[in-house]
């Protein structure tokens, strides 16, 4: 078995690879089909315990809840000592989809909660908003306070945030100080050829207030976690 190297996430230490699971049971965008899929993920799975891989990233709009719902399957039908060992990080899409209808609130508390059933689990290392919305009545103090609440209430041990520009993460940070709740993360597209959240001094701002860089599409690798040591 392989070592993956451990980096800080917010306040706590995690694999520094992690695995994204947008293709796991999406048939929109992935094609996904169980009869002919899902043997691949559990082989999948498997070769991830071997090498020691155990920090997954999903959402609730991956496959319309069904990346969780796989995940919490490979899940259950894993020896003890691997399931003590995964960490799952899962979003929260701020917009109307199936299975999250709302108009005047958020709904990041239940949203949470539903994606614990799907996971069959009773919490999840991070739980972060998919991206910024400006629609009427989504403040990001109502976003904020909602996030807390995810932390506080141990449903999430850590928040953060994803596809946030340099502007949207300080207001949200700014927010979630004043509940006493530190931003663990923001996961942003970043490579070679992508540099924008360099150039834009977003990097700069996430270092400032110990925000941990989650790169996505950074390489062959689905997502790399970086941090700053």
């Amino acid at each position: 078995m392989s070592v993956i190297k451990t980096l800080t996430l917010g306040t706590r230490q995690v694999p520094a690879l992690c695995l994204g699971t947008w293709a796991w049971g999406d048939k929109h965008v992935w094609d996904y089909q169980e009869d002919r899929d899902y043997k691949n993920l559990q082989q999948t799975w498997k070769a991830c315990e071997e090498l020691g891989l155990s920090f997954f990233d999903t959402a609730e709009i991956y496959g319309y809840g069904e990346s969780e719902r796989i995940i919490g399957k490979l899940l259950k039908d894993s020896s003890e000592g691997y399931r003590k060992k995964v960490v799952i990080a899962t979003k929260y899409l701020p917009f109307p989809h199936p299975g999250n209808w709302f108009f005047f609130r958020p709904a990041i508390v239940n949203a949470l909660k539903k994606s614990l059933e799907r996971l069959g689990v009773d919490q999840v290392e991070l739980y972060q908003i998919h991206g910024a919305t400006s629609l009427p009545f989504h403040t990001y103090e109502a976003q904020g306070q909602q996030l807390a609440e995810c932390q506080k209430s141990g449903m999430a041990k850590q928040v953060g945030v994803s596809n946030f520009n340099k502007d949207e993460l300080i207001k949200m940070y700014d927010v979630l100080k004043k509940h006493g709740v530190q931003l663990a993360s923001n996961q942003v597209e970043f490579s070679l050829l992508r540099t924008l959240p360099e150039d834009s001094g977003l990097f700069a701002a996430m270092k400032e207030r110990n925000i941990a860089l989650l790169a996505c599409k950074s390489s062959a690798l689905p997502l790399l976690l970086s941090a700053y040591t």
